[in-house]
């Protein structure tokens, strides 16, 4: 998935998201989701 986020970034997210059993879907959205993002 080309999602334009650092592996470390996902591992993170997935890491805070496997700690909450009650979540079964967490989606991504804007321009860093969409690999689409300006650089600054």
């Amino acid at each position: 998935m080309n999602h334009g986020l650092p592996a470390a970034m996902i591992a993170k997210i997935h890491g805070v998201l496997t700690r909450h059993s009650q979540v079964e879907r967490a989606l991504l959205y804007g321009s860093q989701a969409k690999a689409n993002a300006l650089a600054a």
